[in-house]
């Protein structure tokens, strides 16, 4: 109920476009319109894969070129951007190392598999800071409040950076 009332303060900042096959071309265009009208202080790609470009290269190349093309649009609006993406069995982002290059920073949430529970137990688990241009990488202890869909700090004194 409370999450529900802030939405409904915020109703009016915040834009979804849930448009499956979302060009960069027609994100930089409603970017610039609400910016224009309203003003925009952050930007969020869930999730960068679905985002659709026109070249005929392979999706490596394809995925390469959205990122670069994030990048440049986070720039010339001012705007901070996240851009969640698939990672690989391996860990890291799926169909192009670009992704990782570009980015200015890379975080990821590591599940322990053993460490999963059905229903609305909360889940141990960590977000790995991987790469932070401005900042330390490591470590940060989560658990994953599932009956409210939240991640609550365990112990930040363990912070291993």
């Amino acid at each position: 109920t409370d999450a529900f009332a802030w939405l409904a303060r915020l109703r009016d900042n915040i834009t979804i476009y849930d448009q499956p096959g979302l060009s960069l071309y027609q994100l930089a265009a409603s970017i610039q319109q609400i910016r224009q009208s309203q003003g925009v202080d952050l930007v969020i790609v869930d999730y960068l894969q679905l985002i659709r470009i026109d070249e005929g290269h392979s999706r490596e190349r394809e995925v390469a070129t959205i990122s670069s093309g994030l990048v440049a649009l986070a720039r010339s609006h001012d705007v901070p951007l996240i851009a969640i993406s698939q990672l690989n069995q391996d860990g890291r982002i799926r169909e192009s190392r670009a992704v990782e290059h570009d980015a200015a920073a890379v975080m990821k949430i590591v599940y322990p598999e053993d460490n999963w529970k059905e229903g609305g137990e909360p889940v141990d688990c960590e977000l790995s800071v991987v790469k932070h241009r401005h900042g330390r990488t490591g470590r940060v202890p989560l658990t994953f409040m599932r009956s409210e869909q939240r991640f609550v700090e365990r112990d930040f004194s363990s912070f291993r950076g």
